[in-house]
């Protein structure tokens, strides 16, 4: 079981390294998929969610709030730290 931080590279050539709690990324990591497209922010329980930076295989960005994997808005890492200081008290 992964805990801590560590790196894993699937059959498909995907990469992760990052931080790993209960055998899930959590905390701060870096994705990339072998399509080109890559992810760098928080992560917890195994999905994107925080302050994040993905880089799509077309060169789009989208770099904001992430909850539970998906994309919420455009904003700063401090701008999302607030939120999050909001939704998790």
């Amino acid at each position: 079981m992964k805990d801590g931080q560590g790196a894993y590279k699937w059959a498909t050539g995907n990469t992760y390294k990052g931080g790993y709690k209960l055998d899930k990324r959590h905390g701060w990591g870096e994705m990339h998929w072998v399509d080109g497209s890559s992810y760098i922010g928080e992560w917890d329980n195994g999905t994107q969610h925080g302050y994040g930076k993905m880089i799509m295989a077309n060169g789009e960005v989208k770099e904001g709030l992430f909850e539970n994997g998906a994309f919420k808005k455009f904003a700063s890492k401090e701008e999302v730290e607030e939120i999050m200081a909001v939704l998790n008290p």
